[in-house]
């Protein structure tokens, strides 16, 4: 009874600390919203079994984020994600799985599977690293990432592409991410009449 009592309060401390990370990402990301982009955070797609940490639209294009909160950083090592000398790899999947159910949503849009993203991001670890479609960054470069994207869609695009996957991955119990105000409509292209800038 101890054992399984010590092995509950260590795994109630890695999750807790995994929130931590989780809130320090999306603090960071908040800023962003202010430029009408959508973050979505603490996601379920119809299960209470598998969950996103975030979900984020910007004009780039869909990001689903997995935060971790590892105490060892990240290595890739012959294609596999390890940390600690253990095989991390499983992560990898989980996120490629809920990145494949983002696809499937945004299809219906005619979103480009292009277009959606997974990142993996490590809360206080410097990293910029690929596994496969999977990008794998520190906390502080996830954002000029993002800043960098070249441009996929247009704000009402955003907003979209946001209300369609806020419909798809129902919120989570935990805290949640207000809808940015209105932001000023972007000057019409001459010709383009879409949602998106591709």
């Amino acid at each position: 009874m101890r054992e399984q009592w010590q092995a509950a309060r260590q795994e109630a401390r890695r999750w807790e600390a995994a929130g931590e990370g989780e809130q320090q990402v999306a603090a960071q990301l908040l800023i962003l919203t202010q430029r009408g982009w959508r973050l979505l955070v603490d996601r379920r797609p119809g299960t209470r079994v598998a969950m996103v940490d975030m979900l984020l639209v910007d004009p780039g294009g869909v990001f689903v984020l997995d935060v971790k909160n590892w105490s060892a950083a990240p290595e890739i090592v012959d294609g596999r994600l390890r940390a600690q000398s253990e095989d991390r790899t499983p992560h990898v999947h989980k996120l490629l799985t809920m990145t494949r159910t983002a696809e499937g949503a945004v299809a219906s849009l005619g979103l480009s599977p292009v277009a959606v993203r997974p990142l993996m991001v490590f809360a206080g670890r410097q990293v910029d690293a690929t596994l496969g479609r999977v990008h794998l960054l520190g906390e502080r470069e996830v954002g000029p990432m993002l800043l960098n994207e070249p441009r996929r869609l247009r704000p009402e695009g955003v907003r979209a592409i946001g209300d369609l996957l806020e419909r798809a991955f129902p919120g989570y119990e935990g805290w949640s991410v207000p809808k940015p105000h209105p932001t000023p409509a972007a000057p019409e292209v001459p010709g383009d009449d879409g949602l998106f800038n591709l």
